[in-house]
């Protein structure tokens, strides 16, 4: 009873707190500031951005997911300030092109901001590397987790959404044409002119030596294979003989090999997608089988890894059409919509507004067609993302667990050992990659 009374305490101290720093921007009233936060919570889920609110004096208000960037927000708003920003010139930084954030003013010293979110999903070497020589170095763990299980996003998708989060809380409306970028991408140089140079020329050797490359059609087969999920087709696809060649991105045989291999898996990669398969699972299978390909030692035959990636996304593509023609197209949404957001804190509220259903209609009609009711597919589906985390990534059970957005480490022990009849530790000695 104790408990249960300090945790009331607790969520109303929390709650006069939050609400105090948002009639500090001037919003008043309880349910007025109940409606803002609720729409915000929605916008997050709808786009699967990070969205911070925060005072430089006194620290961040609110972030959903409740993941707190503290540096990255301060020097965000340092940048603001240098590039002369303002409440109508709100801020978007690209760093290196490999992720962006956006900030926008909401007062003297507060403000709103997106991100970090990548237009697409980059190695994890590649990016702790960049992370780790940032201003906001500290929180490179917390941003590695944002940019590899969120979302992937386009620029535009980031001034939209971040054009939305500010008329929510504030109701100003902001242009596109306002929003400044800081683009931190590598320069030119010179680098045009020496590659047109090197174009030419290699365009000229190949003519002279009648070289061509692969056709897009025999491409377009094995990606057919993929999109379908029909291994017959594959099977069709190496039983011809592979006219052209490959083009030549390296004069080390060894750096060829693992380029080609890294080109295919982008392309399968990209077909699985088309052929319904969720993106973070089909860039998980990417960085997979890339790892497994960097481990191989010289001469590289990437022959057995090449059949195993292509073979692997057919089977995932061929598992989710067949939930699509199992299930009818609401529950089938519905699943989608979990598996894509088993990190965020969603329950039968978020998903029927998502599928714009009452909730007591797909909550029924979900346990009739799937024989589970939606929390226990949701449990399901996250200890599924848990078996996919332990055995290819090397996070460790708490950080898998937080991830997950478990409660508790022993929690997600205890769910894990209910449905797997082991350990997460012991999953990970016996199939870990």
């Amino acid at each position: 009873m104790q408990k249960v009374i300090l945790k009331k305490y607790i969520f109303y101290q929390k709650k006069c707190i939050i609400q105090e720093k948002w009639e500090s921007f001037g919003f008043k009233g309880g349910e007025m500031l109940k409606h803002r936060y609720d729409f915000l919570r929605t916008l997050q889920l709808a786009t699967g951005i990070t969205i911070s609110i925060a005072d430089t004096r006194s620290g961040i208000i609110l972030a959903h997911p409740d993941v707190r960037l503290p540096r990255m927000i301060a020097y965000a708003a340092s940048q603001f300030e240098e590039n002369g920003c303002d409440l109508e010139h709100p801020l978007l930084v690209s760093d290196q092109s490999l992720y962006f954030f956006a900030l926008a003013g909401l007062g003297s010293s507060s403000y709103v901001m997106l991100g970090p979110v990548g237009p697409v999903k980059y190695g994890e070497k590649l990016l702790r590397r960049h992370l780790e020589a940032s201003p906001y170095a500290e929180e490179t763990d917390a941003v590695l987790n944002l940019l590899r299980y969120g979302p992937n996003c386009s620029v535009q998708n980031v001034m939209n959404t971040l054009r939305l989060a500010v008329h929510i809380i504030s109701g100003q409306l902001v242009s596109t044409d306002n929003i400044r970028m800081l683009s931190q991408d590598f320069l030119e140089g010179n680098t045009k002119e020496n590659i047109g140079g090197t174009l030419v020329k290699n365009q000229y050797e190949a003519a002279e030596n009648g070289e061509a490359h692969t056709p897009w059609a025999y491409e377009e087969l094995f990606q057919q294979a993929i999109r379908e999920g029909n291994p017959e087709v594959f099977r069709e696809y190496r039983s011809r003989p592979v006219p052209g060649m490959i083009g030549r991105m390296s004069e080390n045989d060894t750096r060829q090999k693992r380029y080609e291999f890294v080109a295919s898996v982008t392309l399968f990669c990209r077909a699985a997608i088309q052929g319904g398969l969720d993106s973070e699972t089909a860039y998980l299978i990417s960085d997979t089988f890339c790892q497994e390909m960097d481990l191989l030692p010289p001469p590289v035959d990437t022959g057995r890894l090449y059949i195993s990636a292509v073979n692997t996304y057919i089977s995932k593509v061929r598992e989710v059409q067949g939930t699509k023609k199992k299930y009818s197209p609401d529950i089938a949404e519905c699943c989608r919509f979990i598996e894509n957001n088993v990190q965020n804190h969603i329950g039968l509220t978020e998903i029927a507004l998502h599928c714009g259903i009452s909730k007591r209609w797909i909550s029924r009609k979900f346990r009739k067609e799937t024989g589970c009711t939606i929390p226990e597919y949701i449990q399901r589906k996250k200890l599924e993302r848990a078996r996919q985390l332990l055995q290819y990534t090397r996070y460790s059970v708490s950080e898998i667990s937080s991830i997950l957005q478990y409660s508790t480490q022993s929690y997600f022990t205890e769910q894990f050992r209910k449905r797997y009849h082991m350990t997460p530790k012991k999953f990970r000695e016996m199939y870990g990659a």
